[in-house]
C-alpha cells in the first residue's frame, strides 16, 4: 500500500518511469478520504416553523450559505427542523453552517439533540442536547461549519432545540430566533471506498488482446493492464473518477508471475 498527500482531482494520473513492460493489477484503489457528496441537498425539509417571507425550512439545504431557516418567533423551546433523505442512509457526519451577522454567529440555539427516523414519527436520539455550538453574537464567523459524528441509520434526521434560542448576549435580552444556514448530511463510508472501481481508465499504451487500462479497474487480481511494449519510458495511466474527489489513499498490487511482482 503506498499512502501519498491528500489531492484534489477528478482525474488521478500516474506516471509510470521503468525499464520494462509494466503492467498494473487489480486492485487499483484510490480511497476515499472525506465526505462525500450531501445527502441533503435539496431534500425536502421541514419544521414546528418558520418565519415568514422566504425563511423556510428548505432554505437549510439549498447549499447558499446567505439563505437561512429561522424559527417563527424566540419563543421556541422544543422547536425542530428535520429533512428527508428519500431513503434509509448511513449518515456518517453532520455539519451545520449557523447564520452570519455583522462578522458573527447569530440566533444560535442553546443546544442541539440529533435524532434519526424511518418512518418520519418514531424517533432515536443519537446525539443529545449537545452544546457545542458558537456563542451567540460573540463567536466570530468563520466558513468552517460546526461537525458532528452520529454513525446512525435512518431516512429522516431532525434537529430537536429541546433549551431554545441563547439570549442575545449584547443587549442580555431574552432569547432569539433559531435560524440555521445550511445543514449537510454525509454518508458513512466503509473504510477502503473504493473510487476507481470500474471507473473510465485510459493509458498511453496497452498490449494488444485484453490488456487494456481498464483491466486495473476490474475488482479482478487476475486480469491486468500491461504497456504495448519495454520502451515505456514516460508512459502513463490513469482513472476519471467522474467528478471532483478528494484523494487520501492509493493501493496498487502489480502483477504476479511464478510468485513473484513482476
Amino acid at each position: 500500500m503506498y499512502n501519498y498527500k491528500k489531492l484534489l482531482a477528478n482525474v488521478l494520473v500516474l506516471s509510470l518511469l521503468f525499464a520494462t513492460y509494466v503492467s498494473l493489477v487489480v486492485p487499483m484503489q484510490v480511497v476515499k478520504a472525506a465526505n462525500g457528496p450531501d445527502l441533503a441537498l435539496n431534500k425536502p425539509a421541514s419544521a414546528s416553523s418558520a418565519y415568514s417571507g422566504g425563511y423556510g425550512p428548505d432554505k437549510a439545504v439549498d447549499g447558499n450559505n446567505s439563505t437561512f431557516w429561522s424559527t417563527r418567533t424566540a419563543d421556541n423551546v422544543g422547536e425542530w427542523w428535520q429533512v428527508d433523505l428519500g431513503e434509509k442512509s448511513e449518515i456518517g457526519k453532520v455539519e451545520i453552517m449557523f447564520r452570519n451577522v455583522d462578522g458573527k454567529f447569530n440566533n444560535v440555539p442553546k443546544t442541539i439533540t440529533f435524532q434519526v427516523s424511518d418512518d418520519g414519527e418514531n424517533w432515536t436520539d443519537i446525539i443529545s442536547r449537545t452544546d457545542n455550538v458558537p456563542i451567540n453574537d460573540e463567536t466570530p464567523y468563520s466558513d468552517q461549519p460546526y461537525l458532528y459524528t452520529l454513525n446512525a441509520q435512518g431516512r429522516y434526521m431532525r434537529l430537536l432545540f429541546e433549551d431554545g434560542g441563547q439570549k442575545n448576549t449584547e443587549t442580555g435580552g431574552p432569547m432569539t430566533s433559531i435560524a440555521l444556514a445550511e445543514v449537510k448530511v454525509y454518508e458513512k463510508v466503509a473504510s477502503g471506498s473504493n473510487l476507481s472501481l470500474k471507473k473510465p481508465a485510459t493509458a498511453t499504451s496497452a498490449y494488444p488482446g485484453g490488456y487494456g487500462p481498464d483491466k486495473a479497474v476490474d475488482g479482478n487480481n487476475s486480469t491486468f493492464w500491461s504497456t504495448e511494449t519495454a520502451d515505456n519510458i514516460g508512459e502513463w495511466w490513469q482513472v476519471d473518477m467522474g467528478r471532483k474527489s478528494e484523494i487520501g489513499t492509493v493501493e496498487i498490487m502489480f502483477r504476479n508471475v511464478d510468485g513473484k511482482f513482476n
